[in-house]
């Protein structure tokens, strides 16, 4: 169920069968010549919408700013700051408790450090209070055997508008994607600065989405979906804040 389409009255009768929820958080942020800028909150909205489908848990609306540091020199990238960010998920957080929700899974299509940084610190108030809180990063999930392509540059631990992003997005918004700017490229050296001072790449990529398809972004999809399915099923791992 999707909360942003459900009435009160369906959000209440949910309540009365069970208590968890799903919010995915996303970005604005620059995703090369050939990916729209809400590609993160797009793919955390899919997989999360899949991933209540399959479980039967309800899906908040999905949270599209997020904290982009590596990105915020490109015109179009929307960074918020740590504390904002922090702030705003602590506050839904903190409000969807009240209303009876104990569990939550924050499902980020963000990759960044410092925007993790934030989610989990949103939840440590609601831990302290009893309630479960799980960050959720689809791109832990093991895909290697799925690409081509190997992330082997200094720096970043995945890529960014990369044969992965883009493949997800094939299968997913096909309509969105510009496939003839598509563009390989991968950045010269590490950035060891807080915020980089210019753009890593010319084009925004790191990474090579030329190696990308549909039908790898179906499979690296529904591996997404039926290891998150898998671990909220079973609930094995305790929050870490």
């Amino acid at each position: 169920m999707l909360m942003s389409l459900a009435t009160w009255k369906e959000v209440e009768e949910y309540l009365g069968r069970r208590r968890d929820i799903i919010i995915p958080v996303g970005s604005v942020e620059e995703h090369g010549y050939h990916l729209p800028l809400f590609t993160d909150s797009i793919i955390a909205e899919e997989i999360s919408k899949e991933a209540g489908e399959r479980t039967g848990i309800m899906v908040a609306p999905v949270v599209g700013y997020g904290v982009c540091r590596h990105t915020s020199p490109y015109p179009g990238t929307v960074s918020i700051e740590l504390e904002t960010l922090r702030d705003l998920v602590r506050d839904v957080l903190n409000d969807l408790h009240k209303k009876g929700f104990e569990t939550f899974y924050l499902l980020t299509g963000h990759a960044g450090a410092t925007h993790a940084v934030a989610l989990k610190e949103a939840g440590k108030q609601l831990v302290e209070k009893g309630a479960e809180v799980y960050l959720i990063d689809p791109y832990e999930v093991k895909i290697d055997d799925l690409l081509e392509s190997k992330l082997e540059f200094p720096g970043y631990q995945v890529g960014h508008a990369d044969e992965v992003e883009t493949s997800l997005m094939l299968f997913l918004r096909p309509d969105l994607v510009r496939m003839e700017k598509a563009v390989d490229e991968i950045p010269e050296e590490e950035i060891f600065g807080v915020v980089p001072k210019s753009k890593p790449t010319s084009s925004g990529v790191f990474g090579t989405p030329t190696l990308a398809s549909r039908e790898k972004g179906e499979r690296i999809f529904h591996r997404m979906v039926r290891e998150i399915v898998s671990f909220i099923a079973s609930r094995v791992q305790r929050p870490d804040f």
